[in-house]
C-alpha cells in the first residue's frame, strides 16, 4: 500500500552558462546533516555569500533530496547575469510518493498538458 503521494508543478530551465562562471559544491566539500529539512544554517549562508560575491553566475550544489542529482541557483547580483542564455523551459508534474514501511519511494514526472 502507497502513501503521502502528492503532485506538484515543477518549471525546469535549460540554460547557457559559461563554465568558468559556475562554482560547484560536492557532497565531499558539506558536512553531515546538511541535507536536513529544514536546510541547516550553515548551508543558507553558503548561498547568501555566493549572492554578495557576485564572483559566479551559477552555484551548483547536490540536491538534498536526490543526491545523485544537482541544483543550481542562479546569481542574479553578477554582473554577467544578464547574458545567461535560456536554452529551453517547460513545465512537468511530478507526483511522489513512498511505501507505507518508507522503505521504498517513487517519483514520475510527466510533462503538463
Amino acid at each position: 500500500m502507497s502513501v503521502n503521494f502528492g503532485k506538484l508543478d515543477l518549471c525546469i530551465i535549460g540554460l547557457e552558462v559559461p563554465e568558468a562562471s559556475i562554482k560547484e559544491r560536492t557532497t565531499d566539500q558539506l558536512w553531515d546533516g546538511w541535507s536536513q529539512n529544514p536546510p541547516p544554517d550553515p548551508l543558507k549562508k553558503i548561498g547568501d555569500h555566493f549572492i554578495k560575491e557576485r564572483a559566479f553566475r551559477v552555484l551548483k550544489l547536490p540536491s538534498a533530496v536526490m543526491q545523485v542529482e544537482f541544483n543550481c541557483l542562479l546569481n542574479p547580483a553578477h554582473p554577467g547575469f544578464k547574458n545567461v542564455k535560456v536554452m529551453y523551459s517547460g513545465i512537468y508534474l511530478l507526483i511522489t510518493g513512498c511505501s507505507e514501511n518508507r522503505n521504498s519511494a517513487a517519483a514520475l514526472l510527466f510533462p503538463a498538458i
